[in-house]
Formats: C-alpha cells, sequence, structure tokens
C-alpha cells in the first residue's frame, strides 16, 4: 500500500499588535512579514514599524525571536529591505506600540482617572462664544 498525498494540512501564521485586524491567517503560498502585514490589513497609528519581531520554533522546539526593522520599506526609503523575511508554519508576527503610544496609553490609564476623581471639573465651549465650567459634587 503506497499513501497518496491529496490535500495538504493548512499551515498558518499569525498577526498580532497595532494592527488593524489581528488573528490566524491561512498561508496559501509562500508568504513574507510585509505580505502577513498586508494580510491583517496593515498597521494602525501606533505601530512601531522599527521593531517588529517574529517568533518561531526551532527544529528542536527552542523559541526563536528576530526582531526586524521595516520602517523604511513601509515608508518606501528602502525598495528592497534586508529585514523581510520568508515566514513557516505557525509564526508569529508582532507590531508592538511606539514609544510616544504607550506613554499615552500610560497617562489615559493611570493618571487621567485619577485627576479626574481628584478635581472632578468639567470644561465646556459653544460655538455661540459661551462657555461653562461644571464642578461636579
Amino acid at each position: 500500500m503506497t499513501p497518496i498525498l491529496v490535500t495538504r494540512a493548512p499551515r498558518f501564521i499569525y498577526v498580532v499588535g497595532e494592527v488593524r485586524n489581528p488573528g490566524r491567517f491561512e498561508m496559501l503560498a509562500p508568504t513574507t512579514v510585509m505580505q502577513a502585514l498586508s494580510l491583517a490589513g496593515g498597521r494602525v497609528n501606533g505601530g512601531n514599524m522599527r521593531e517588529v519581531v517574529v517568533f518561531r520554533r526551532a527544529e528542536d522546539w527552542r523559541l526563536l525571536a528576530t526582531r526586524l526593522d521595516l520602517n523604511g520599506a513601509i515608508n518606501g526609503m528602502r525598495p528592497a529591505p534586508s529585514d523581510e523575511i520568508w515566514l513557516r508554519d505557525s509564526d508569529i508576527v508582532i507590531v508592538p506600540r511606539t514609544p510616544i503610544r504607550r506613554a499615552h496609553d500610560l497617562i489615559g490609564h493611570y493618571f487621567t482617572p485619577g485627576l479626574y476623581s481628584a478635581f472632578p471639573v468639567g470644561f465646556g465651549y459653544s460655538l455661540n462664544g459661551s462657555s461653562t465650567v461644571v464642578i461636579s459634587p
């Protein structure tokens, strides 16, 4: 008896982080990191293209991480980026936040709610030129 391969098992890549549609994507053909980002809808404002990370398993199941700088390629400054790599089955592509976005999130999560609870003052302005100050009890 000789087994005959009728269909190949599906191969998937995962794209997470600051992209429009993070998730699992099937690799129907050889796929690069930039193509994977395109499958995920591209980056969102605040995605750090200078520190894209690809996680993959080695043959001995060690987890390997590769950091890529795709900023020049995404902005059209480098037509053939040296950091562009081919993805393998089960690779994980992570687009982290930029440092300014992390600082903005930190301020939004910790400082802003604390300030509004300590000083419950609201400011408003309308188009007819009047302004209001509301102090909550």
